[in-house]
């Protein structure tokens, strides 16, 4: 089963997202994608694949991902959305992470 985990952070910010697995888990090899979408079962808002994740510790399960200042402030609109983390390799495709992704409007712009 996937773990929940609610994001907020702030349009136009850089966002580092760390993920541990639980139980610790070997991750070595394994790919993932990140999506965001205006609800369930709704439009994609935004997609990253493998190439914006890092594996930081691949026995202990830890890996990371960005989303850009250009990801939350160009892509993704002041609102909330849904998203997941998925691992796609072949014939172990499942959703390990997923929740609400909240954008947060700044004061000052």
């Amino acid at each position: 089963m996937a773990n929940i985990a609610n994001i907020t952070f702030y349009k136009g910010e850089d966002v580092t997202i760390t993920v541990t697995m639980s139980p610790a888990t070997n991750i070595t090899s394994w790919t993932f994608v990140f999506t965001a979408k205006d609800k369930l079962g709704g439009t994609q808002a935004l997609q990253k694949t493998n190439a914006s994740f890092t594996i930081a510790d691949a026995l202990n399960g830890v890996f990371r991902f960005t989303l850009s200042a250009t990801d939350t402030g160009t892509t993704l609109s002041v609102r909330t959305y849904v998203y997941d983390i998925q691992r796609t390799n072949s014939g172990s495709a499942t959703v390990l992470v997923t929740g609400n992704l909240k954008v947060l409007g700044e004061v000052t712009n």
